[in-house]
């Protein structure tokens, strides 16, 4: 968690940004998520807070530890999709390939900002 981020968009609700923090999830963090979703019996377990490709092995070992202690529900990375290597590699990772991304970039805050460069995108 954090909001550490290496872009800086206006719609950010973490007010991310490439100066913010970061503090690896740790298994208090977790226990507390998975806590959450197994009362509530729905929903997923969702990784924002600045932006998870920025500590990938991270978020890789969060994952893990979910599904090793039994979880089986969605999980959801909220990215801006700039490192979409790492990305696809978090992705990868969930043996269940329930892990899914929602991309998130602001095209009025790239007008102002650099863009993302084409060299970024993909297809």
């Amino acid at each position: 968690p954090g909001n550490q981020c290496n872009r800086d968009c206006s719609f950010c609700t973490v007010f991310g940004s490439p100066k913010g923090w970061y503090s690896e999830y740790t298994p208090e963090h977790l226990e507390a998520a998975l806590r959450t979703v197994m009362l509530h019996q729905q929903g997923a377990i969702k990784f924002y807070g600045g932006e998870p490709t920025l500590n990938p092995e991270n978020v890789m070992w969060a994952i893990a530890y979910l599904r090793q202690r039994g979880y089986q529900g969605a999980i959801v990375i909220y990215s801006n999709g700039i490192q979409a290597e790492r990305l696809l590699q978090i992705l990868e990772s969930d043996p269940l390939g329930k892990t899914t991304a929602s991309l998130n970039y602001s095209i009025a805050t790239g007008m102002v900002r650099p863009k993302c460069p084409k060299s970024h995108w993909s297809g």
